[in-house]
């Protein structure tokens, strides 16, 4: 097969499952995030589709990505941009890895699937580089309605994941980045 380049809605592929997952009614406070993102980092701070963010933590080894995603959603104190983790990871209800380099992401993995409280979600989760780590979950969902896949680990609760599948499969019609449209078909378009 042939590689081609990206494209812009490869990067926010993950963005229907986080607005599924902020539909599943947790009270999802402290969010920590391995690799700010253009469409994540917004989203967690979007207080229609997650309106229990407390801290969202922000994990960026490149000073230079980390100034523009900063730029791109203005101050809000609930957001720290970091090249470095000061917290437990146990202390975070949601965890996004989507880090920098394939060896970094496969370490966050690995650290991640020791200690992590709630939910942790995995973006290029069907990379076969990823795939042995990812067995560190036990158990873990692939959510692979767009590619790049969006992989998901939740700890301590029974999950049946087919609501969530069934409303992504849907709505295959919207990009992956229409956050506005996913917060519609999840919380319902009189909620936005």
């Amino acid at each position: 097969m042939a590689y081609r380049q990206p494209y812009p809605e490869d990067y926010a592929t993950h963005i229907p499952v986080l607005v599924g997952i902020a539909r599943l009614g947790f009270p999802i406070r402290n969010i920590l995030e391995f690799g700010s993102g253009r469409y994540s980092t917004p989203l967690f701070l979007n207080r229609t589709i997650f309106p229990y963010t407390e801290t969202l933590v922000s994990i960026e080894n490149n000073l230079e990505w980390a100034q523009k995603v900063q730029q791109q959603v203005g101050f809000d104190a609930r957001l720290q941009i970091s090249n470095t983790l000061a917290y437990e990871l146990k202390d975070f209800d949601l965890i996004l890895i989507d880090n920098d380099t394939v060896p970094n992401k496969i370490k966050t993995i690995h650290e991640v699937a020791q200690s992590y409280r709630l939910f942790a979600v995995i973006h290029d989760s069907e990379c076969s580089e990823y795939q042995e780590a990812l067995k560190d979950f036990g158990t873990w969902e692939d959510f692979g309605e767009y590619n790049p896949h969006t992989g998901v680990a939740i700890r301590g609760v029974s999950m049946k994941w087919d609501s969530i599948h069934r409303k992504i499969s849907k709505h295959s019609n919207f990009l992956p980045s229409d956050v506005l449209g996913w917060g519609a078909a999840f919380l319902g378009a009189k909620n936005l």
